[in-house]
């Protein structure tokens, strides 16, 4: 999440022991700070949901692969769509 997010939602700051961040940043940036907050996407909700802050990155939010796999999701860039699956297997696209 960058800078301006955290800001505009007013959301704490979590100092964390530093790690060097590779590819969503140049230069090898050093995150020293995350936070937390209650996710909502169209509806699928999940509860404190921590989140390194990237204060040059450019995108408000990035939501990875990890994420992906803990919510059963399935994203496609070229179709336009991502797939939220429940533990019962019931299908939800955006």
């Amino acid at each position: 999440m960058n800078e301006s997010l955290v800001q505009a939602l007013d959301l704490p700051r979590i100092k964390i022991r530093p790690r060097v961040l590779n590819r969503v940043v140049p230069n090898q940036y050093q995150i020293t700070h995350a936070t937390h907050f209650n996710l909502n996407i169209h509806g699928h909700q999940q509860g404190r949901v921590f989140i390194y802050i990237i204060r040059p990155q450019e995108d408000s939010m990035i939501l990875g692969d990890p994420w992906l796999y803990d919510i059963h999701g399935r994203y496609s860039a070229r179709k336009g769509y991502l797939d939220i699956f429940t533990k019962g297997g019931e299908r939800t696209r955006y």
